[in-house]
């Protein structure tokens, strides 16, 4: 699997993450006035398909956030959910460390959409996996 998107299913918003070459993948976020890339390194790139499957399995909803962070902090997840079914996936970006700059974006997300989601993070995360 070449690419993993999540789409926001109010506005469009999309986060999308892609192999760029062995050791680094790309993250993008694209929405409203927003158009951001920031190369994020494969190595040791775990916990991403577990993260989505957790809120998958919990699609009922849970208490507090959720997170899953790169390795060296280009992308952190954070994601809450609602009584209605509706999860808030927060979305950073950071360029560098310390960071030139940060971005956020809240993506909406529907409990119909996490076992899509699941299934492509781990189909995602053994691809890079793969690779190295």
């Amino acid at each position: 699997m070449e690419i993993f998107a999540v789409q926001s299913s109010d506005d469009g918003a999309r986060f999308e993450l892609r192999r760029h070459n062995r050791e680094h993948l790309v993250a993008e976020l694209h929405g409203r006035g927003l158009d951001a890339s920031v190369l994020v390194s494969a190595y040791m790139f775990d916990g991403f398909g577990d993260f989505f499957g957790g809120l998958a399995t919990n699609w009922k909803g849970w208490k507090g956030a959720r997170e899953w962070c790169a390795l060296e902090g280009e992308i952190t997840l954070k994601a809450e959910s609602d009584r209605t079914g509706h999860i808030y996936l927060s979305v950073e970006l950071h360029d560098g460390a310390p960071p030139r700059w940060q971005l956020n974006a809240t993506l909406i997300l529907e409990a119909g959409q996490l076992d899509r989601l699941a299934a492509s993070g781990r189909e995602f995360e053994q691809s890079i996996k793969r690779a190295a």
